[in-house]
């Protein structure tokens, strides 16, 4: 097609991932698979690793399949677990294997809470305690006086990571005010002047209470909560206005 724009995914999932082709002609995109591949984890002295030189291969086998079939992609992205990353000396090198989100476990978190309360880590992040999160796998490195940490220049998600191994090019993704699963982000004062805030009433921040103390309990959550709005009724739903094109940036 005359005026295609190529854009490559690489979809890296916690078992298997693949690289998907999107051709947009200006008015729908069409999708195809170009290669899929496999993605294990390692065991190695009692911890969970990535085979980032496995991934970053598999990236490259992509980019191959695309090239084979003729297509030379206008961009590319990348899409991985959210919370596991890599560190990195002052020269830009990768410092031991990528731990794998897979090592923690609930005893990782009471320490954080020790330095700072699970409801004032809520308030500065809004997502839930998961064992996983990136707050807790570092604490735990510095816990542990873990020398690569102590070294490290820079911290990198695994899409920015598998984006610098590929192109040796620092490309640090977008992050929503929302705060990622990382719960490391940080919103500057400007960001939240850009964000229509709706001004609550203090009898409708006592109702919210209990629903957001059930919800940090793990009593319920925000899909639990909308379904009850539904389904009384007292919820509606916009539908969106039909248009030319949708583009998210993530």
């Amino acid at each position: 097609m005359p005026n295609t724009l190529n854009l490559l995914a690489l979809d890296f999932g916690a078992s298997n991932g693949r690289g998907i082709l999107g051709a947009f002609d200006g008015e729908r995109v069409e999708l195809s698979e170009l290669y899929r591949f496999e993605n294990q984890y390692i065991r190695l002295r009692g911890r969970y690793y990535w085979d980032i030189m496995h991934l970053y291969a598999s990236a490259v086998s992509c980019f191959e399949a695309a090239a084979r079939s003729g297509i030379q992609p206008s961009a590319f992205g990348i899409d991985t677990w959210g919370v596991d990353y890599g560190l990195l000396d002052k020269n830009g090198g990768l410092i031991s294997q990528v731990r794998s989100y897979r090592d923690m476990s609930d005893d990782d978190m009471p320490p954080v809470w020790d330095t700072i309360s699970k409801r004032v880590l809520f308030d500065h992040t809004g997502i839930a305690h998961l064992c996983f999160n990136t707050i807790y796998q570092l604490h735990r490195r510095k816990r542990e006086g873990d020398a690569g940490l102590e070294s490290a220049k820079t911290l990198l998600f695994l899409p920015d990571l598998l984006a610098f191994i590929c192109t040796e090019a620092f490309c640090v993704m977008m992050r929503a005010c929302a705060r990622g699963s990382d719960g490391l982000a940080e919103v500057s004062e400007d960001d939240l002047l850009e964000i229509p805030v709706p001004e609550l009433s203090n009898a409708q921040r006592s109702s919210l209470e209990p629903f957001v103390d059930r919800m940090l309990l793990g009593e319920q959550s925000i899909d639990d909560k909308i379904s009850q709005l539904m389904a009384s009724g007292s919820l509606e739903i916009p539908i969106p206005q039909k248009r030319p094109s949708h583009v998210v940036l993530v």
